[in-house]
């Protein structure tokens, strides 16, 4: 059995990366984080190598950060906890820089870190019954890195009501946002998926990255940015109100301002 965070593999140009912390709802830890940026960096850099598709193992794609990695970083400091969001930074950059059209099939749950991965990705599918949410703030928390990325996908009238709130989105109110592309019965999922690979193979690829370089050069602040809302996740992380909801949280005791 595989126990590797991330489980990739490159099969007739199309280069799959699996998140596969399932017994966690494949949420992020530190090794995960540099796994993923890994795969993209490795898919980016690979000559034979025409799409990338991200999904996750287990009954969830991914629910966002794992809360025990989030609560030893934010007992360390601000310091020692901005290498925690250093690697968050890193990772959701390395998607960015990728070329390469990126196309992900995602269920069950997806909050937080997971809604940013969703983000970043260029052609999005989920089930029917997938559900998202952005909860950071309910943990003292900010969505920091992932921010512009929700941003750039939904608009600040989407992002502020669904961060502020962090209320759970359905599906197909995922799509009307613009979050996901398509959403549908698990066979029309795999159906939409298996379509959007034959085209994007069929296509040329050096066409394709050019696409992607021209809406990366309509963004230029982003990257700056990312680092920038890093530090910032960092602040947030380390202070007591975020601590103690926090541990609230892991122990499942209600915890009020």
């Amino acid at each position: 059995m595989d126990v590797s965070p991330v489980i990739t593999e490159l099969v007739d140009g199309v280069f799959r990366i699996v998140l596969n912390r399932p017994e966690r709802g494949n949420a992020f830890d530190g090794a995960m984080v540099e796994s993923i940026a890994k795969a993209f960096r490795q898919a980016a850099d690979s000559k034979q190598s025409r799409l990338v598709f991200l999904t996750g193992a287990g009954k969830n794609f991914c629910t966002g950060a794992d809360l025990r990695w989030m609560a030893s970083a934010g007992k360390a400091g601000v310091d020692d906890g901005s290498q925690t969001s250093g690697g968050l930074h890193a990772m959701y950059a390395a998607i960015l820089a990728c070329e390469i059209p990126i196309v992900a099939k995602v269920h069950g749950r997806i909050y937080g870190g997971g809604v940013g991965l969703v983000a970043a990705c260029d052609i999005v599918a989920c089930a029917s019954d997938a559900v998202f949410a952005v909860p950071e703030a309910r943990l003292g928390l900010i969505p920091g890195v992932m921010t512009p990325l929700l941003m750039r996908r939904i608009g600040p009238g989407r992002f502020m009501e669904f961060a502020l709130t962090g209320r759970e989105i359905s599906a197909e109110e995922a799509q009307r946002a613009g979050l996901v592309s398509f959403c549908g019965p698990q066979p029309d999922v795999d159906l939409y998926v298996e379509r959007c690979r034959v085209q994007i193979c069929e296509n040329s690829a050096e066409a394709m990255r050019t696409i992607k370089k021209c809406v990366q050069m309509l963004s230029p602040v982003l990257a700056e940015t990312l680092s920038t809302m890093a530090s910032l996740t960092s602040r947030a992380r380390s202070t007591d109100d975020a601590q103690a909801r926090i541990k609230s949280f892991l122990e499942r005791k209600p915890t009020r301002s």
